[in-house]
């Protein structure tokens, strides 16, 4: 508030003033994330550097694009060279990575490689080694069957003359079969078999 001639009078409000400084234009940029624009531009320190580049020498490109002299000669097409003092960069963007010198595969040594003779003896042992294996399998398997069937064969056996051996007493009379039946201890006694053998 401001005191004038005795009497107050307010102040109108101003909104702070900014200085605004010289930015960098992005509003063409494609920037975005991928698939934003057709083709989207990398946001790399490099690309930032090449755009800043181009905004601030676009006076030069225009008078080279729209200068139409004959005079000056148009060298021939070459390959793409690295420029001087920029480092090398590979495709796959692995930068720790250092320009290769030579390929891969001429570190293989031909030498040490096998010849066809010793790969199919390689090959031939391999096989006898497996066939050797299966029959050593398969006579472990007929061994363990042929003593599951004797000790069922056993078993059997034993069971008939239990059968043969047992004191049994015939019962005709369907009461006292009736009678037997009740009880629990007696329902146990109770066999059917075959009496005319």
């Amino acid at each position: 508030m401001a005191e004038v001639n005795g009497s107050r009078k307010r102040k109108e409000w101003e909104p702070k003033q900014v200085e605004v400084k010289e930015a960098l234009d992005l509003r063409h940029a494609s920037l975005g994330p991928r698939g934003y624009k057709l083709k989207p531009v990398k946001t790399g320190t490099r690309t930032l550097k090449k755009i800043l580049r181009a905004q601030q020498q676009p006076e030069e490109q225009l008078v080279a694009m729209d200068h139409d002299g004959d005079d000056v000669e148009i060298a021939p097409a070459v390959k793409r060279q690295r420029a001087e003092g920029v480092a090398y960069r590979n495709v796959s963007g692995k930068t720790w990575k250092g320009e290769a010198e030579k390929r891969a595969s001429a570190d293989r040594n031909a030498i040490l490689g096998s010849s066809w003779e010793k790969k199919m003896q390689a090959k031939a042992l391999r096989k006898s080694f497996q066939e050797q294996k299966q029959a050593a399998v398969d006579a472990q398997k007929e061994k363990r069957k042929a003593a599951a069937q004797h000790r069922q064969a056993v078993k059997d056996r034993k069971k008939q003359n239990q059968e043969k051996s047992a004191v049994v007493q015939k019962i005709t009379n369907a009461a006292t079969v009736k009678k037997m039946l009740k009880s629990k201890k007696q329902r146990k006694l109770l066999r059917t078999a075959d009496t005319n053998s």
